[in-house]
């Protein structure tokens, strides 16, 4: 996996709680960089806020904003995927409610 190294950055007023944002940050950077693009750090966190603030409440996804945002192709948005951590981690925006779920049976399980 390609690992992104990306500053910290709280913004009180939205609906994700810090640790959300940076992942979101974090991931933001590896699927722009696996694409090849060199965004800084402050231009990323500007990209999740700005999705934290105004578009996630109206029901798009990560990835979707995200792609929409610098234009990804239909081959970029699947070389950005193609890291397996990545990917997992943008699933997880999708249906939060379900990987906790599981988390939480695998924990009592002992696993």
């Amino acid at each position: 996996m390609i690992s992104a190294v990306v500053r910290s950055s709280t913004s009180p007023g939205i609906s994700i709680p810090g640790s959300e944002i940076e992942k979101l940050k974090t991931a933001a950077a590896t699927l722009l960089h696996n694409c090849g693009f060199e965004y800084g750090p402050n231009k990323i966190a500007r990209l999740v806020l700005t999705f934290a603030h105004r578009v996630e409440r109206n029901g798009f996804s990560f990835i979707d904003f995200l792609a929409n945002s610098v234009r990804l192709s239909a081959e970029d948005r699947r070389r950005a995927l193609a890291d397996p951590e990545l990917a997992e981690l943008l699933k997880y925006w999708e249906d939060p409610t379900g990987f906790d779920a599981v988390r939480n049976v695998t924990r009592e399980r002992g696993h």
